[in-house]
């Protein structure tokens, strides 16, 4: 998701664009997106079209000009661009995308994040451009409004939801915006309020679902997403407790996430690596998208050293280490060793196991997981040894098999 200044020189060819935080992606925040892909009435185009001709950057005021000489200089100042632009349509090119549409997010970077900002262009069908809130929450209300045609001169709708607010402290919404488009000769632009989502009587927004997760509550929090809350971290070197006396779990590290309430959770994982969601994003073949039934545990572990974890057994993997009899050479690595410890096979030193286990396939060159949270089973809490953690842990995974053979995964994206 490139920065909205970037274009500031080459600018943006789009006509549409709908304008939010776009920090959830949730129901809400796909209905918005929607209206971008419905079909524009012809009459209304095509006399858009001849006031586009009429229309360009010679109607700006000198005032305006002046405007836009600060909105250079924050450019500059913020050091958004580090380099000028290439034509859109040349870094745009081999990707197909409805030229007529975009999105525009405006949003604050502090983390945790529900959707971080690398992983919301997955979730839209037209290109995603950010601009961060901490740039220009102090401009009026008219500024932002000419940097929108400044970088976009051929826009002819904006779309919005009912609570769109914009300008320092909120100063205008979206009754103003219609004046403000007339005050600077854009009347011809028709805006698109988006009237409020809800999910049981409430209104569906981002600080909701936070709400939601922290209190573990992931029905709800999944329904307001309209998927499966997931989490992406990267692995790393656990306790190495799991392979001795416990079960084998995968170890990740996440900073860009907001974390659901402390405790273990029914979810499936996706193994990947740094650039999937990118890679996703552009619809090209990576890693076989396929979904392990695991149980997760989120939390301080209580029973041991008392440090966080995000943690998560996959369940498929007791299962294989099973029914499978590897034949491992002198320093070769059972699939245990490597979830537990994070040490991928060695290829010239590799497992002869069979074909079909894609797991320990898959796992020669994960770097990445991405686990998907579907229910939580029980709060974190103290056991007396380790024997009574694994009889839990045991029944947790019994529990979680109850749950999984009835999600639906396609509402794992």
């Amino acid at each position: 998701m490139k920065s909205f200044f970037y274009y500031l020189d080459s600018k943006l060819p789009f006509r549409k664009v709908a304008i939010g935080k776009f920090d959830g992606m949730h129901k809400a925040h796909l209905r918005l997106l929607e209206q971008l892909n419905e079909s524009e009435d012809s009459k209304d185009l095509k006399q858009n079209e001849n006031l586009e001709c009429q229309k360009d950057s010679k109607d700006l005021s000198q005032n305006e000009n002046k405007d836009f000489t600060q909105i250079e200089n924050t450019k500059n100042d913020s050091k958004i661009i580090e380099s000028k632009s290439q034509n859109f349509k040349d870094s745009m090119q081999n990707k197909k995308i409805d030229s007529r549409a975009c999105a525009l997010s405006i949003a604050s970077i502090k983390t945790p994040f529900v959707t971080p900002p690398n992983e919301r262009q997955k979730y839209a069908k037209v290109p995603f451009f950010r601009l961060k809130f901490e740039l220009i929450k102090s401009w009026d209300s008219l500024k932002f409004l000419k940097l929108l045609f400044e970088i976009m001169p051929n826009l002819q709708e904006i779309i919005v939801g009912y609570d769109f607010c914009f300008g320092a402290n909120r100063a205008s919404n979206v009754l103003d915006l219609r004046d403000m488009l007339d005050s600077i000769n854009r009347n011809y632009v028709k805006v698109k309020v988006i009237e409020s989502i809800t999910y049981n009587g409430t209104p569906i927004h981002t600080s909701i679902i936070k709400e939601l997760l922290k209190y573990g509550d992931m029905d709800s929090a999944n329904a307001m997403l309209g998927r499966f809350f997931s989490i992406k971290g990267r692995i790393i070197k656990g306790q190495g407790l799991g392979k001795k006396s416990l079960y084998p779990t995968i170890n990740i590290k996440n900073s860009l996430n907001i974390i659901p309430k402390f405790g273990v959770y029914a979810s499936f994982v996706e193994l990947c690596d740094d650039t999937c969601d990118e890679k996703s994003s552009k619809n090209t073949n990576f890693i076989q998208k396929r979904f392990y039934k695991a149980v997760t545990f989120i939390g301080n572990r209580l029973s041991t050293d008392k440090h966080f974890s995000i943690e998560t057994h996959i369940i498929e993997s007791t299962e294989s280490s099973k029914n499978h009899n590897f034949m491992e050479t002198k320093d070769s690595k059972t699939l245990q060793d490597c979830i537990e410890s994070n040490v991928t096979f060695d290829r010239k030193n590799s497992i002869n196991y069979n074909k079909q286990s894609n797991l320990e396939s898959s796992l020669k060159t994960t770097t990445h997981i991405r686990i998907f949270f579907v229910q939580m089973l029980r709060n974190n809490k103290k056991f007396s040894d380790l024997n009574a953690l694994k009889t839990q842990i045991s029944k947790d995974i019994e529990s979680a098999k109850l749950i999984l053979q009835n999600a639906n995964q396609n509402l794992c994206k």
